[in-house]
Parts: C-alpha cells; structure tokens; sequence
C-alpha cells in the first residue's frame, strides 16, 4: 500500500443567480443575472502517509454566448495546506478571486476581485458503524 493518495475533481454546472438589494430591511431592486452563467471546477489533492495534504482548485466562471462557446469572466482559486494529528486539523488556506476582463461587455454581472488568508484548527471525529 502507497503512502501517496493522489485526488482529482472536475465538475461542471448551472448557475441559477439573483442579486437582492436591501434598504431598511426592505428589498428595493431584484437582479436576475444571465441564464447563461455555467462554472467549471477543478481541482488536485495530494495526500501523504495520510497526515499531510496539499492541494488546490479553480473554479471558473462563464457565460455562455454561442452554442458551444463559453467566455470566462471569474476566477477564484484556492490553495490548502494542512496536517493531521490524531482528531486535529491545522492548516492554512489562501482564496484569491479575479475577474476576467475580455471585449465581451456584461453589464449585469457582479465580479469581484480580493483574497484572504486563513489559518486554522479543526477538531474532526470519525465513527464506524
């Protein structure tokens, strides 16, 4: 048996998005965004002698604008690095989110720009039953 566990996803989807707008706990404006919003995620684990995992993933947005032509216009990454001991977890985490500028102009779509760095401790219980 490998000390090595290696892990790979993709997923593919549908985003169904409102954007609410809210004044004194009242809303004001409703933003249906594009039907056309489709994501793509992938992402890479690798695990060793099962305490220490390194990994990360993509998760792409885009809008689709023929029938089999996607623009990506987000993209936000997430990079983890963690070690286990017995039930704890300590690691730490960077997300960063990007917008994609291209020469397609949508008007009604949020995009965002940012990061953040987290570093933590879980506590994690498994039962077999």
């Amino acid at each position: 048996m490998g000390i090595f566990i290696l892990m790979f996803f993709l997923e593919l989807g549908k985003l169904d998005t409102e954007i609410y707008n809210y004044q004194n706990n009242n809303i004001t404006d409703v933003y249906k965004l594009t039907d056309n919003i489709f994501y793509t995620d992938i992402g890479l684990n690798l695990n060793i002698a099962k305490i220490f995992n390194i990994g990360g993933k993509a998760l792409i947005y885009e809008v689709k604008v023929l029938q089999l032509n996607f623009v990506p216009i987000q993209a936000n990454f997430e990079f983890d690095i963690n070690i286990n001991i017995s039930f704890l977890k300590i690691g730490y985490i960077h997300n960063c989110l990007h917008s994609i500028d291209n020469d397609i102009q949508f008007k009604d779509l949020s995009r965002q720009v940012g990061n953040s760095d987290k570093i933590y401790i879980r506590i994690e219980c498994e039962e077999k039953f």
